[in-house]
């Protein structure tokens, strides 16, 4: 058990400087900002809505978000073996102020980085995450330490699917080239492809 924590530490230290390239989509026809936040070690995306706020979801380890289960040995299992994963959603009613969002939000934020995508595609994808959220056979549930409230993932938490991985396969879906694997949160936003 000491080798697999010493060789996942190794690991993660050699891994640390690993940077996720993003780029977004050239020119979209109704184009609309999203914003992939920096948490630290987990990231997060903000959408907007219609009504003219903001959405933030989120995914991760369901010990970790929700029963606020954050010791060190609970942490290496969500990275050592596939867990329960969970899927956050927090409603913000006003739009996102860049430079208070660790306030607006009520966790820290790192960094913010504001993309342009289509809104159609901002729409489908609020859609299939609202979905998830309505057809869980349970509640929603409020996180203890946490703004947002959860229902259960289908995909299992673990290292190689982590919330960076996940925003990933969202910002995909948003018409964005996601370059590297996102095992951290450190994105760097490079200019859309101009044809």
């Amino acid at each position: 058990m000491l080798r697999t924590l010493l060789a996942s530490l190794a690991c993660l230290a050699l891994l640390s400087g690993c940077t996720t390239v993003l780029i977004p989509p050239s020119a979209p026809t109704d184009p609309v900002s999203v914003f992939v936040l920096d948490h630290g070690q987990h990231s997060s995306l903000l959408l907007p809505t219609e009504a003219g706020g903001a959405v933030r979801y989120s995914y991760g380890d369901w010990a970790y978000y929700v029963e606020d289960r954050k010791s060190v040995f609970n942490g290496f299992r969500a990275l050592l073996w596939p867990t329960r994963a969970a899927l956050g959603r927090q409603d913000i009613a006003a739009t996102p102020d860049v430079g208070a969002l660790s306030r607006q939000i009520g966790l820290v934020v790192i960094d913010a980085h504001e993309i342009q995508v289509e809104r159609t595609d901002v729409l489908q994808l609020h859609l299939k995450l609202t979905r998830m959220f309505t057809d869980s056979p349970h509640e929603p549930m409020p996180a203890t330490s946490n703004p947002s409230h959860f229902v259960e993932h289908p995909v299992r938490y673990s290292l190689a699917h982590n919330s960076n991985h996940v925003v990933g396969q969202w910002l995909t879906e948003l018409g964005c080239d996601v370059i590297g694997r996102p095992l951290l949160s450190t994105w760097r936003v490079m200019p859309p492809v101009v044809d």
